[in-house]
């Protein structure tokens, strides 16, 4: 009975996850008032998007859609819902991967958006973390990421655990990274990056800066009370809490794999 209990909490919150009702729709009017543009936050994993996007979601009164498959770190857009976001003026947060077929289907739909980035050192930390909680509430969501955490894995101290995730989804993060890079800089797309480091820095001017980029008045932005807690996936919302966390070995092996231009670009340190 107890397995059943577990399993049936699983997938219901699989299915809130997939419909974005818990993070996003609950507490949302049926009617958007307002005629925004089609608003598309694309997020590195555990970079605070979940809680982002639900404030940015009530307080322009937007709906909120689903617009990729939901995998990382190769993902698909779905057409139909690309096309609703573009026409009807919704918001999407998705993990969208700069693949040909995605870039493709963004400068025909949706050529102006929003890549939203985070320490990577820091967002692996995180991602250790959620695991952990995805086994025990759904694990049907550890499918969403490959290679997906095994069993084997669950048993492991930690420190082995921030071990395997540096190792299998580390240079996934860089490159995912570097080729959104890439894409802003063929000039073919309207990009802007913003980071969860300024998110944390001054989180109303963080909104405004994602306003004025679509041209948007921050006049229209309501104030809204929401907690930042597990249920929005925020965990600490620390910047640095890796340099204290892993190994002197294990810093040494990320920032190595940091490319210096990352310093450069981004508000983070070797």
């Amino acid at each position: 009975m107890k397995k059943l209990i577990i399993h049936f909490i699983g997938s219901l919150l699989l299915f809130l996850f997939n419909s974005q009702v818990l993070a996003f729709t609950i507490k949302l009017p049926e009617v958007q008032k307002e005629q925004f543009p089609g608003i598309l936050f694309n997020t590195l994993p555990k970079s605070g998007s979940i809680y982002i996007t639900k404030r940015i979601a009530q307080g322009l009164n937007i709906k909120v859609i689903k617009m990729g498959v939901g995998y990382f770190p190769k993902d698909l857009i779905i057409l139909p819902q690309i096309e609703e976001l573009s026409f009807n003026g919704c918001f999407a947060q998705e993990h969208l991967d700069p693949s040909p077929m995605n870039l493709q289907i963004l400068k025909k739909y949706l050529p102006k958006f929003i890549v939203h980035v985070r320490d990577p050192r820091q967002a692996i930390l995180s991602l250790v973390h959620h695991f952990n909680t995805y086994k025990k509430l759904a694990p049907q969501i550890l499918y969403r990421t490959f290679p997906v955490a095994t069993e084997k894995y669950f048993s492991l101290t930690l420190e082995k655990q921030i071990d395997w995730v540096i190792k299998n989804y580390f240079p996934a993060y860089i490159e995912w990274i570097l080729g959104w890079i890439e894409a802003q800089e063929k000039g073919d797309l309207l990009i802007k990056f913003t980071t969860y480091e300024d998110f944390l820095e001054n989180e109303d001017a963080f909104y405004e800066k994602i306003l004025e980029f679509y041209n948007i008045p921050f006049s229209k932005f309501k104030k809204v009370n929401i907690p930042k807690d597990s249920s929005l996936h925020f965990r600490k919302g620390e910047k640095e809490e890796w340099r204290s966390v892993f190994t002197e070995k294990q810093q040494q092996w990320v920032t190595a794999q940091m490319p210096e231009m990352l310093f450069d670009l981004f508000p983070w340190e070797p």
